[in-house]
């Protein structure tokens, strides 16, 4: 069956407008890059700090992280939202939350309040993350699913993005879906199956070890402290803090866009070692930069010969691992897993994701204000460092294999 150009230019554009709300969540994540750089400021207050004085270590820590537990709760709330309203509606309701989350940031007078939308901000980025790849697959070709016994209605459906292709190739495709769907729910699985199955439950473990690593290596730390962070540097005279943020992000479209050409060809395991000897060396250099900056501001020594290095240090950081510990560890895991038991140890996996992000980002100003920056640095490169030697030696390559040959591997004792 042959999908006309018209069809495939709608399926795009459905696309791209679902990930409008992603780009709704990532702002709601960058927001505390900038603004925590103003709240923070003191002597003189900013003049736009609506509370009038600089918030403390700890309020930054809770601002920035309690966004992260309402997250995992949301992802649980509109992925049972997209089975009952269906993909479209579970999306769109998202709006409400967002921007319900806008007005208490934009009206906050109080730290209190401030939180209270950054939770339900969090709580609103359980929808695209949860939704948009279900949606996504379903409107491509021969993948629209969970009819709900709505045969008609899934022509119709069908009608809309295959285009006029004629009423018996849809009927066709319709009842291929129709069979695949009643296929799945025969094989319907329970949670206690990921424990059960040795090949599942060690899918689970090395899917929630490497999602620990990709915390670790610190970028959600920088992404959501990164003008503070470089206005730590104290080379905000040669390029601003808001201009490194955005080399930073060009960056990390740049090479994302980069990873697909390599991961089928190079395989996952060594795009994710080359990316964390990369991670690790940018982040040691990092710190090394913090650590002589601060003898400096003690009066032992003189950094403003390498002023280059936190900027450049960040580049290649960020370069790194957006060709592999950002985008890799989603591949790894939905190749480990069968698709009837995938949804469920998504679960599992993204609350403890969730739950090490906010460990990370509740008690990095901590760690900062009693130990120093350079001290956060040196331990997300060791991480790092440790990151690899559990790629080469336990991580399985799930390159060209069949989910039958991975299971197969999983099950074994060699690995």
């Amino acid at each position: 069956m042959t999908v006309n150009k018209e069809s495939n230019i709608l399926q795009y554009f459905a696309t791209i407008a679902a990930c409008l709300s992603a780009l709704a969540s990532s702002a709601m994540m960058a927001w505390t890059s900038p603004t925590f750089h103003k709240l923070e400021k003191n002597n003189p207050v900013a003049d736009d700090n609506p509370f009038g004085h600089a918030i403390t270590a700890d309020e930054s820590s809770w601002i920035s992280s309690l966004p992260i537990l309402a997250t995992v709760l949301g992802c649980f709330f509109f992925g049972y939202l997209a089975k009952r309203w269906g993909r479209r509606k579970s999306l769109l309701s998202c709006v409400i939350p967002f921007s319900i989350s806008w007005i208490f940031v934009g009206l906050a007078k109080s730290i209190t309040t401030l939180c209270i939308g950054r939770i339900i901000g969090g709580f609103a980025i359980g929808a695209p993350l949860s939704v948009i790849p279900m949606y996504t697959a379903e409107i491509s070709d021969k993948s629209i699913r969970a009819t709900q016994g709505k045969h008609e209605k899934m022509i119709q459906v069908l009608i809309k993005f295959r285009g006029n292709i004629g009423r018996n190739f849809i009927e066709a495709e319709a009842d291929e879906i129709e069979d695949c769907v009643q296929a799945a729910a025969k094989l319907e699985t329970s949670i206690m199956d990921i424990f059960r199955i040795p090949s599942n439950l060690k899918a689970l473990w090395y899917s929630c070890i490497v999602f620990t690593f990709k915390n670790f290596s610190g970028a959600v730390v920088v992404l959501n402290n990164a003008e503070s962070i470089f206005t730590a540097t104290g080379v905000s005279d040669s390029v601003s803090p808001a201009v490194s943020v955005i080399i930073i992000g060009v960056v990390q479209l740049v090479f994302c866009c980069i990873t697909p050409l390599f991961v089928d060809n190079w395989g996952r395991k060594i795009l994710l070692i080359l990316s964390g000897i990369g991670e690790t060396l940018s982040l040691a250099a990092l710190g090394l930069y913090f650590y002589l900056s601060e003898n400096a501001n003690n009066g032992d020594g003189d950094v403003s010969g390498i002023s280059w290095l936190p900027i450049t240090s960040m580049i290649f950081f960020f370069a790194t691992y957006s060709i592999g510990w950002g985008p890799l560890p989603w591949i790894v895991m939905s190749e480990m897993f069968a698709s009837d038991i995938k949804t469920k140890a998504f679960g599992i996996i993204i609350t403890v994701n969730g739950l090490v992000a906010f460990l990370i980002l509740k008690f990095f100003p901590t760690i900062v204000v009693h130990y120093g920056m350079h001290s956060v640095f040196w331990l997300f490169s060791i991480i790092c460092f440790i990151g690899i030697l559990f790629t080469i030696f336990v991580l399985p390559e799930t390159k060209g294999k069949s989910l039958k040959e991975i299971q197969k591997q999983l099950g074994s004792h060699d690995v």
